[in-house]
């Protein structure tokens, strides 16, 4: 099995080193095995997980409901429940469409003038 150190899995996201550390001890990544050296041993499952955490903590979104959805995909995809994870992502998917639309909607509204509103 060919493994991953903290540094190769950091850059594979765009992550600093640090974060993957936070992201081990605050359990948004899988528990990690260590090495004869004590060093990390992240595996592909790691890899996946950082990506899937990556996208829900990195964007901003304007609704509670979504960044709550986001969070119960990377506890689903950590916790090893796949099929769960990527039926969460479905529905988390539909949320951030509407909420797009409704941004975009109200962005192109402030260039509405008043009356037309």
């Amino acid at each position: 099995m060919s493994y991953l150190r903290t540094s190769d899995l950091a850059r594979a996201v765009g992550a600093h080193p640090n974060t993957v550390r936070r992201y081990v001890d605050r359990g948004i990544l899988p528990p990690v095995e260590r090495g004869p050296t004590g060093y990390r041993r992240f595996t592909q499952r790691h890899l996946v997980c950082m990506r899937v955490a990556r996208q829900v903590y990195c964007n901003q979104y304007l609704g509670a409901s979504i960044f709550q959805s986001g969070v119960c995909i990377v506890q689903a995809t950590v916790g090893g429940d796949l099929l769960g994870a990527r039926e969460l992502a479905h529905h988390h998917l539909a949320l951030v469409r509407v909420e797009r639309a409704h941004t975009i909607i109200d962005l192109i509204g402030e260039l509405l003038p008043e009356a037309g509103a």
